[in-house]
């Protein structure tokens, strides 16, 4: 059986392919050399007047930016005021905060942390960050 196999040489197995960071030059494991340091961000519940916080975009302390706008709450609350016959005070709500929706912004980059809305079950932290 030997003669239809011819000589037996020995069997030499053809190297791998190079794995894709072989190829594109990237290390297999990182350099243990280098810390980053990682601040830990806690979660913010936000309200109607700014809030200090770190920044997750630009890793910044900050106080946040707010921007305020009525809303229906706003409205009805100084409807609700005007009726009942408190008429002096029915501009109060166009005039707190607390009253209306508030947006909450990085002052220096812009992101956008949350929103409080007045009345609101969710008083969120951070709505599109986590």
């Amino acid at each position: 059986m030997d003669y239809l196999l011819g000589p037996s040489a020995p069997f030499i197995a053809p190297s791998p392919p190079p794995t894709y960071n072989e190829a594109i030059g990237v290390p297999d494991e990182p350099d243990m050399g280098e810390c980053i340091d990682i601040p830990v961000i806690n979660p913010v519940f936000l309200g109607c007047d700014p809030v200090q916080t770190v920044c997750p975009q630009c890793i910044q302390p900050v106080e946040t930016e707010i921007r305020s706008f009525n809303t229906k709450f706003t409205h009805i609350t100084a409807l609700t005021l005007f009726i009942i016959g408190c008429l002096p005070c029915f501009l109060l709500p166009y005039c707190f905060s607390y009253f209306k929706k508030t947006l909450h912004y990085c002052p220096i980059c812009g992101y956008y942390f949350g929103t409080y809305t007045p009345l609101s079950t969710d008083q969120g932290s951070y709505s599109n960050y986590f």
